[in-house]
C-alpha cells in the first residue's frame, strides 16, 4: 500500500495556497505522483483541480473526500511534524477499480476495499 502526501514532493499545500494537503492510497509511488503532479499544476495555476480530468487516471472519475482527522499519525505523520501540531485540512484522493467500483460500494471486492481504505466519509 503506498501513501504519499504531495506536500512532502512540493511545497505544502496548506500554507502556501491555502489547499487542502492531498493522499492517494493503493497506487503505485509513480502513478501517485502523476496523479499529485496534475493537481499541484492546476492549484498553482489558481484553478481549482478538476476531479474528472482524464489526466488524473485515464477514463476513471476519481472523488475527493475530507480525511477524519483520527487517521494523521497513521497516514502523514511528516505532516503533522511539518505543521507542528497546528490543524491542516487532508482530503483522499479515491479512485475506482478497473471495474468502476469505489470502495463504499457494496459489491466492491473487500480486497479492494482493503487496498484502498476510506480515510473519511464516503460521497453522499
Amino acid at each position: 500500500m503506498t501513501a504519499i502526501r504531495l506536500g512532502a514532493t512540493r511545497s505544502a499545500l496548506y500554507e502556501t495556497w491555502q489547499h487542502p494537503e492531498l493522499i492517494v492510497i493503493g497506487r503505485s509511488r509513480a502513478t501517485s505522483h502523476a496523479m499529485l503532479k496534475t493537481f499541484a499544476d492546476d492549484i498553482e495555476l489558481n484553478c481549482e483541480p478538476d476531479l474528472s480530468d482524464m489526466n488524473l487516471l485515464i477514463g476513471m472519475k476519481c472523488h475527493y473526500i475530507e480525511v477524519n482527522p483520527r487517521y494523521y499519525s497513521d497516514y502523514v505523520g511528516f505532516a503533522l511534524w511539518y505543521y507542528r501540531k497546528r490543524h491542516f485540512p487532508l482530503h483522499q484522493i479515491v479512485r475506482p477499480n478497473n471495474d468502476g467500483q469505489y470502495p463504499w460500494d457494496a459489491d466492491a471486492p473487500k480486497s479492494f476495499k482493503e487496498w484502498q481504505p476510506l480515510l473519511g466519509a464516503p460521497p453522499s
